[in-house]
């Protein structure tokens, strides 16, 4: 092989990288929810992803300080760059204080991610911070 064949065999590769990306943004969101009924107000704190990479993701497993979650699983995040009001959240209830999640995902082409969710609560206020998704090989 030639040394362009060489070389345009490394920018193929990388290209293909660039468009196969995977990742996921976060954030807290609150919500105010109001009864009509006895105009009583609930704030509700929850976890948003939003899948900032390139290619589909799904969630198909989620456990919230260890327990699993059963829910409508798996859900499908498309790239927020094509669908940028898609998005999944976890709920923080009013009781929690320090909040883990471990998440699992599958990407449009069958490779495997996890990830972990952390929250904690400072007075009425969520701070939320993740890990890079890491890719399961043998999962």
């Amino acid at each position: 092989m030639t040394l362009v064949g060489v070389k345009q065999n490394e920018i193929n590769k990388r290209s293909l990288e660039l468009n196969q990306f995977v990742d996921v943004y976060i954030r807290v969101r609150t919500d105010l929810i109001c009864n009509k009924v006895n105009k009583a107000t609930k704030v509700l704190h929850k976890i948003e992803v939003r899948n900032s990479g390139n290619i589909s993701l799904s969630i198909v497993q989620w456990e919230k300080n260890g327990n699993p979650i059963s829910s409508y699983l798996p859900y499908r995040l498309p790239p927020c760059s094509i669908f940028n009001d898609a998005f999944y959240y976890f709920v923080l209830e009013e009781n929690d204080n320090i909040v883990v999640f471990n998440v699992k995902f599958i990407d449009s082409i069958g490779r495997h991610w996890k990830n972990q969710i952390k929250a904690k609560k400072f007075g009425e206020r969520w701070e939320v911070s993740c890990d890079k998704l890491e890719q399961v090989i043998n999962d």
